[in-house]
């Protein structure tokens, strides 16, 4: 998208007027007889003030324009290299002037005689808005000036032209403020600048008479970088300067739709002796924290919902106001309040209403606009955000270091650690403008996130970082938190849980090697009731390509005679393969179904991945496998109330193939491979974390389960979603 700012709003061309480059005719006279070596010709130079001058010639560009606040110039010669004058003529060129034969007003043509000996010589012309006082021009303005180097040949008719360059005063109106969408779409924001000389006559600057002090523009961001880059000429230079020397020259402000809110630019544009002018680009930000909200969609589950919509631009005038506007279609299905607030932090409320459907409402300032999909599902009643969530958990509100230890702001209860043999994460709160590279398309880019990788990796499968708990505890009646006791859920255990996440690749692009898992647990207890796993491989259905995977491993049954030692059938799942460049949301929900009958549901950008299809949780590892419960005294279900977060060391596995097909013992590190620690301090980035304890209806606005996925997100394969083949695994191979 291409925006344009001028006085009123148009190109950002750098255009002068009509104005400042000037030509001067050089003609010195031929004599009847030839004069000595040492005798100056007498060169008549003709100047054309306010109009054009004579016609073009095959070898001579016709000169443009000579100031019409010209009313004097000074004519300097020097020996070709040197600095002594050797010739000079001040010249009083104003209306009625003897040198102009006393013609008044414009145009008028003026001769001024100028001694210049034969030879290569260098001519200087400087034009002034002030005729001479006493052979001074002292008090006068430059308005111009020119260089020519040309060689006067004795007794001949010698036709020059000296170009005079406009010099600039003044550079025209720049707005003091614009904006752009910070929507994650490139967009061009153009100028148009009058220069103009001291007289404020638009100077016109051409390949021979370029501006005497080019004009330059510099861009600076704030609170961010790399989003931002110059187009000079229709062309991106990659850069964040240029200088313009020619009218002809135009210059754009490319902003890739990034950043955060806290980001803004400032361009600066001057001249030499000239004041400079400055232009803050703010860009408009929405966002929203309501679970209801996901990829530019506010998508409710009942009438008398509501969510609120944050707009933000940072540096913005105070005057700033926004509107939101829904569309003639959002009649009985969604209304918004008028948006309040400074402009840093304005807000909106969005309600749903009792018709179904969906619409649009548009977000703007009155130069940028965004806009939203709005759908409303009617169900009997209002539906409400359910008691039983925790998040979402942005990070904003975080110390900017280690996880560990740290406590969730809203709900008050802290991040759990379980580390094996005392070993530590590479996981920590960090600045996401720490990491420019990353891709947040899609989503609005937080400012803190959690950065995590698998640099250290977990040996034990149990062991990892934990979410908060949440509020409530799901799982069946019988269902241990404890096995010490042991201590079991109660009837007051919800039968559904669910997760979801936001998660960019930090450096954003495919790191080899990396991978997590993410499972419901009860306290970090390391008890897991299902798992989904992020890897950076290749895919074998795809010609091998980088991808990120989202893969899973149930269990389904056992082997023997319950019970029995390591005997549960874990299955490894290929879920989905995406583009590791981009950010996903990844969610994952447990119906808790006695007896031994329960699903789990992956989705992948809001999507059920593989469409229509569930797998089990590992309740089967519990019921019927020794392994967990030496001497078979708890064989119970596990309760779970949030969700581990475990890294694995994955460098042995060339793809899927070889981990689904047992232990991987590829040589480590494998070819082109650096291997997990080459990931230290990147990774994923996280954000948006939200967990749900209570029924899939009152979790609906936890977990996005919507029926299509967004296209812009997801590099599909003819492979994905292929039904998994049956592996035997014992509890020592799941990663």
């Amino acid at each position: 998208m291409r925006k344009f700012l001028a006085a009123s709003v148009t190109a950002f061309a750098l255009l002068a007027g009509c104005g400042g480059g000037a030509g001067v005719r050089l003609a010195p006279q031929t004599q009847s007889s030839p004069p000595s070596s040492t005798t100056p010709e007498s060169v008549q130079v003709t100047v054309l003030v306010g109009g054009r001058s004579g016609p073009v010639t095959s070898s001579v560009r016709r000169p443009k324009f000579i100031s019409p606040s010209t009313n004097g110039i000074d004519l300097k010669v020097y020996a070709h290299g040197g600095n002594t004058i050797i010739g000079e003529s001040k010249t009083d060129i104003s209306s009625g002037s003897a040198a102009c034969g006393g013609q008044t007003g414009l145009p008028r043509t003026c001769t001024v005689p100028v001694p210049s000996p034969p030879g290569t010589d260098d001519f200087v012309g400087t034009t002034y808005d002030a005729a001479p006082v006493s052979n001074s021009f002292s008090g006068a303005h430059v308005l111009g000036i020119g260089v020519l180097t040309a060689t006067i040949t004795q007794g001949a008719s010698n036709a020059l032209t000296l170009y005079i360059s406009g010099v600039i005063n003044s550079l025209g109106f720049l707005a003091p403020n614009a904006s752009l969408p910070g929507d994650g779409v490139s967009h061009d924001l153009g100028f148009v600048l009058n220069p103009a000389d001291f007289g404020n006559n638009p100077i016109t600057a051409g390949s021979n008479d370029p501006y005497q002090n080019p004009i330059s523009v510099q861009l600076s961001e704030s609170g961010g970088s790399g989003h931002v880059q110059i187009v000079k000429n229709g062309t991106p230079t990659g850069g964040t300067s240029t200088s313009l020397t020619h009218s002809t020259d135009t210059v754009a402000v490319r902003y890739d739709g990034g950043a955060a809110p806290g980001y803004d630019v400032t361009v600066t544009v001057g001249a030499n002796n000239v004041t400079p002018e400055t232009l803050t680009i703010s860009p408009m930000y929405l966002s929203s924290a309501s679970p209801y909200y996901s990829n530019k969609t506010l998508s409710f589950t009942g009438p008398g919902q509501t969510a609120q919509v944050t707009l933000n631009e940072t540096g913005a005038s105070n005057s700033l106001t926004y509107t939101a506007t829904p569309s003639a279609s959002c009649a009985g299905i969604a209304t918004a309040s008028a948006p309040s607030g400074p402009p840093n932090a304005a807000s909106t409320t969005v309600t749903a209403g009792s018709t179904g459907g969906s619409c649009t409402i548009a977000f703007s300032d009155g130069s940028s606009t965004q806009t939203w999909n709005v759908v409303v599902t009617v169900s009997s009643g209002s539906v409400n955000i359910p008691s039983g969530a925790l998040g979402p958990i942005v990070f904003n509100n975080y110390s900017s270091s280690a996880i560990q230890g740290q406590t969730d702001p809203a709900s008050g209860k802290p991040w759990l650690s379980d580390s094996c043999s005392n070993n530590d994460y590479d996981a920590k709160v960090v600045n996401t403008t720490s990491y420019p590279s990353a891709n947040w398309s899609g989503f609005v880019q937080p400012t803190k996130a959690l950065q995590f990788s698998n640099a250290v990796y977990q040996a034990s499968c149990f062991a990892g970082l934990a979410t908060p708990e949440g509020p409530k505890t799901s799982g069946y009646p019988n269902s241990l938190t404890n096995t010490t006791g042991p201590v079991q859920c109660g009837p007051t255990c919800n039968p559904y849980f669910s997760y979801e996440f936001v998660v960019t690749s930090s450096t954003g692009a495919f790191q080899p090697d990396l991978e997590m898992d993410f499972s419901p647990v009860y306290a970090d207890n390391g008890a897991r009731m299902a798992w989904v796993g992020l890897w950076h491989t290749t895919n074998p259905h795809s010609s091998n390509a980088q991808s990120l995977l989202i893969f899973t491993t149930d269990v389904e049954g056992h082997t023997g005679t319950a019970p029995c030692l390591a005997c549960s059938n874990f299955v490894a799942h290929e879920v989905k393969y995406v583009d590791p460049a981009l950010a996903h949301k990844i969610g994952l929900a447990i119906n808790f179904v006695q007896p031994d009958n329960d699903t789990v549901t992956i989705y992948v950008d809001g999507v059920q991945q593989p469409p229509a299809t569930t797998v089990r949780s590992w309740e089967d590892y519990y019921l019927f496998d020794t392994a967990p419960d030496p001497g078979y005294a708890n064989p119970y279900s596990r309760a779970v109330d949030d969700v581990l977060f475990h890294t694995s060391n994955v460098d042995t596995c060339v793809d899927f193939n070889d981990y689904s097909g047992g232990p991987c013992n590829s040589a480590s590190p494998r070819t082109g491979h650096p291997g997990h620690t080459a990931n230290a301090n990147n990774g994923f980035l996280i954000t948006n974390i939200e967990t749900c304890s209570g029924t899939a209806a009152s979790c609906a606005g936890a977990i996005q389960t919507s029926s299509s996925a967004r296209s812009v997100q997801s590099k599909s394969s003819s492979s994905f979603a292929r039904p998994s083949t049956t592996t035997f695994r014992n509890m020592s191979k799941v990663r």
